[in-house]
């Protein structure tokens, strides 16, 4: 039997580079290699495409002169959770693992999904969102006041287009917003501040297929090991606790699992992505996003969810090279 020949797609522009290379090196780890040929292309930090991590240079592997019968980016941020390599890969007409340019556009930028959120009634937590390119400096001040109105600190300040915790602070008071603001800033024009959940609970779940052919794990609950679940927890230091299943109500689950599934189709998603929720204190279910491209690092949650619901590491990466060939007719 012919192995089905994968490009893994890794590395990027992006400040999430290297958590890429490390989910990356899981799936290079896990993958069955009596089944799949893989190729790996580097993105250099300088946005040169290499193969393998050398300096043969990939451009025969996207003008089709060698083939590949799928594409499987696992780049985080922008750059590769954006849609810009989805959109490169359509356009020599080849099939690939995850969401489609459209879906990742969304999912990356929280600004967006939160307006599409709250157009759509999906709840969550309140929020104000900064423009430092189009905001003069009476309507940052006056979204600033707003902030301080309307949201309880502690509050979350968040850089629009990033995801593993990169370029998100937690502020305790009124005179580390602006402070913050502009932390962010440099990582994004585009700022989020959002309501702190206070002495809630966050729990994930990972979403699985494409269409309305959805499958979801079961939920975990993250007990975080510092001050917020951020980029040291995910990635460095393993101390965030994940405890599977969380302690629900089979009610809670059911919200839990139906919203997951709303918010994978309002956006578009398809492949995978994880989803990630708050319960405040009162018992409230909030949506806080959703991720297209989770990590896959050995600690990572989302193949650890589909671990605990029965769908083992090396099972699943190849039930998501499945279903990004699937879509080759589509």
């Amino acid at each position: 039997m012919n192995k089905i020949r994968v490009g893994l797609i890794y590395g990027g522009k992006s400040p999430e580079h290297t958590v890429s290379t490390m989910s990356a090196q899981g799936i290079l780890n896990n993958i069955d290699q009596d089944k799949f040929e893989v190729t790996g292309i580097f993105i250099a930090k300088d946005g040169n495409f290499y193969t393998d991590a050398t300096q043969s240079n990939a451009y025969d592997f996207f003008v089709g002169s060698k083939e590949l019968d799928v594409y499987f980016p696992i780049l985080h941020g922008a750059g590769g959770e954006d849609g810009e390599i989805q959109g490169l890969i359509k356009s020599v007409g080849k099939p690939f693992v995850g969401s489609d340019v459209l879906a990742s556009a969304i999912c990356l930028d929280k600004g967006i999904t939160k307006q599409l959120f709250a157009h759509n009634n999906i709840p969550q937590t309140d929020f104000v969102l900064i423009n430092f390119d189009c905001d003069d400096t009476s309507q940052l001040n006056a979204k600033l006041n707003q902030a301080k109105k309307q949201l309880i600190f502690p509050v979350f300040v968040k850089a629009a287009n990033l995801g593993s915790s990169v370029g998100v602070y937690k502020v305790d008071t009124h005179d580390q917003l602006i402070e913050k603001c502009y932390n962010a800033k440099e990582y994004d024009s585009r700022v989020l501040i959002e309501q702190g959940i206070v002495d809630g609970r966050e729990v994930e779940v990972s979403v699985l297929g494409n269409g309305r052919d959805l499958q979801c794990s079961v939920v975990g609950e993250i007990k975080v090991g510092s001050d917020f679940y951020d980029y040291d927890d995910k990635y460095k230091n393993n101390q965030a606790e994940l405890i599977v299943p969380a302690d629900l109500t089979p009610q809670q689950i059911i919200e839990i699992t139906d919203l997951a599934k709303k918010v994978f189709m309002l956006t578009t998603c398809s492949g995978f992505a994880r989803v990630d929720f708050f319960i405040s204190s009162a018992g409230k279910i909030l949506v806080s996003e959703i991720n297209t491209i989770p990590g896959f690092t050995p600690i990572s949650m989302y193949p650890k969810l589909w671990a605990a619901s029965g769908l083992p590491y090396r099972d699943l990466i190849g039930k998501l090279i499945e279903l990004g060939l699937s879509k080759r007719s589509s």
